[in-house]
Order: C-alpha cells, then sequence, then structure tokens
C-alpha cells in the first residue's frame, strides 16, 4: 500500500513527455527570399593565390534563396510553451549524395530539432529567437495571415577570411491549434 502511494506520488511531482500536449504546431512549406553575404569567400582567396593575384576585396552579393520542396515543422508544447522546438526537413536534391554517402557505409541522420526562445506570443503574431556564438535566427508567424518570416544573421570566418550572411525567407504556413488554448505568457 505504502509503495503503491509513493509511486502515485511520483507519477504527480515528476514531469512526463508522455503528459505533454502540443499548443501550437506550424507546418511551413518551401520558404523562400534572399541571401546577402559581405566579404571574402574562401574560395575568391584560395582562386587569387592559385592564380598568383592581389587579394580580394570584400564585397557584398545578394542571391536567391529557398529551401525547395523542404516543409519545416515548428511546435510548441504544453510541457515548455516559451519554447519552440522546430526541424527543418530533407529536400530531394540531397537524396543522391546521401544515398551515395549510405553506400559507402556512411550513417546519413535524419535533420537535427533546433530550438528557440518565444519572445512574442498572441494571436496575430510569434516571434522566436535562436541564437548561437555566430548566429541569431530571428522567426516571425502570422497566424491570421498564413505566413512566416525567418531571418539568419550569421558570421563565418575560415583562415583569413570573413564574411558576414544575412538570409530572408518568407513560406505560406498552416497552423494547428490545440482547442481551446490560452495564448501562454512570455516572460
Amino acid at each position: 500500500m505504502i509503495k503503491a502511494a509513493f509511486v502515485g506520488i511520483m507519477i504527480l511531482l515528476m514531469p512526463s513527455l508522455a503528459l505533454t500536449e502540443p499548443i501550437l504546431t506550424i507546418t511551413c512549406h518551401e520558404p523562400k527570399g534572399k541571401r546577402m553575404e559581405y566579404g571574402v569567400l574562401p574560395n575568391e582567396h584560395i582562386d587569387a593565390i592559385v592564380k598568383k593575384k592581389a587579394p580580394p576585396k570584400p564585397r557584398l552579393r545578394t542571391v536567391d534563396d529557398g529551401y525547395t520542396g523542404v516543409t519545416v515543422t515548428f511546435i510548441i508544447d504544453s510541457a515548455a510553451p516559451d519554447k519552440m522546438t522546430y526541424v527543418w526537413g530533407d529536400t530531394a536534391e540531397f537524396e543522391p549524395y546521401k544515398n551515395a554517402a549510405r553506400q559507402f557505409g556512411i550513417k546519413v541522420p535524419a535533420p537535427a530539432a533546433q530550438h528557440a526562445v518565444i519572445m512574442v506570443f498572441n494571436e496575430e503574431l510569434i516571434s522566436t529567437i535562436e541564437q548561437g556564438p555566430r548566429y541569431a535566427w530571428l522567426n516571425s508567424f502570422f497566424p491570421k495571415l498564413g505566413v512566416a518570416y525567418f531571418v539568419q544573421h550569421e558570421y563565418r570566418h575560415f583562415g583569413s577570411d570573413a564574411w558576414n550572411v544575412q538570409i530572408s525567407l518568407f513560406a505560406r504556413c498552416e497552423f494547428a491549434w490545440k482547442d481551446h488554448t490560452p495564448v501562454p505568457r512570455v516572460k
């Protein structure tokens, strides 16, 4: 009897992943936009050395960017309503490379889940930030419009070369709210 009571109390006191539920699931399709880079890329520096030219000067490049064929899934869970977990899916264009790696016995991992802190959460806007030592990702979701905006700022350094990358993408999204879910308070 005492053992059963102890187990019952522990179940109530210990958080369980089995008891968590998604508050919101967001599915975004094929983010597209622009990439801007400023600096000297390593291949430009190496090319100048090989051709015995002067080192290249930093410059600004702008190109179309995006994730063709990728569906990104974002989840806000009841166990951590101040955080968002997300996974960028694979694209068909990488399948030949992954298959070649598998033929050589190289294990190809599934896309890794990433985590961001929720800064704003209401019915009109949800904004998150993920930061690392040399980058920041800002994601903003607009549930009533059915879109999301993703921005990345990153500093890259390789040998004597350094450059900055800024990516700005939009995507169409579906928002699946849990019924009658109150909007979590953001710290």
